[in-house]
C-alpha cells in the first residue's frame, strides 16, 4: 500500500512541508472538495472516496470542522495541476511513510491526524 503526499510551502510557518492533500471547500459536499484536490494537487483522475469524520484543526483558536476523506486511488500517476502551489509529489510505501512521521519530515497536523485516524479504523497499516 503507498499514500501519496504533496510538498508545499505553508506561507504561514514560512516553510515547505510535506502532507496528504487538502483544500479550501469547493461547495457543501465534502467528497466534492476531496475529488478536486486531488486531480489539483496529485494528478488523480480516478479514486474512490469515503469520507471518514471531521476534526477541528485547532479548537482552541478556530470554529472550524474539515473533514476527513480516504481515496483509494486507481492509478496513481497523474500530472500535477497546480503547479504554483504543489512543488513534487511522493508516493510513499506504508513503512516508508511511518519511518517520515516518526523522523519528523511530516509535521503538518492536518496530516498527521488523518494518518491517525486511517490508521485507528483500520483503513491504514501500521508499521
Amino acid at each position: 500500500m503507498t499514500v501519496g503526499l504533496v510538498h508545499t510551502y505553508r506561507y504561514p510557518v514560512g516553510s515547505w512541508q510535506w502532507g496528504l492533500p487538502r483544500g479550501f471547500s469547493h461547495g457543501h459536499d465534502p467528497l466534492v472538495t476531496a475529488r478536486a484536490e486531488l486531480r489539483e494537487e496529485l494528478g488523480v483522475q480516478d479514486a474512490e472516496l469515503e469520507h471518514l469524520s471531521v476534526m477541528t484543526p485547532d479548537s482552541g483558536m478556530l470554529a472550524t470542522r474539515v473533514a476527513l476523506v480516504l481515496a483509494r486511488v486507481n492509478d496513481p500517476i497523474g500530472r500535477v495541476v497546480d503547479v504554483q502551489e504543489v512543488s513534487a509529489v511522493r508516493w510513499l510505501h506504508v513503512r516508508e511513510l511511518w519511518h517520515w512521521v516518526a523522523q519528523g519530515r511530516i509535521e503538518d497536523g492536518m496530516s498527521l491526524a488523518a494518518l491517525a485516524l486511517a490508521h485507528a479504523l483500520g483503513h491504514l497499516p501500521g508499521r
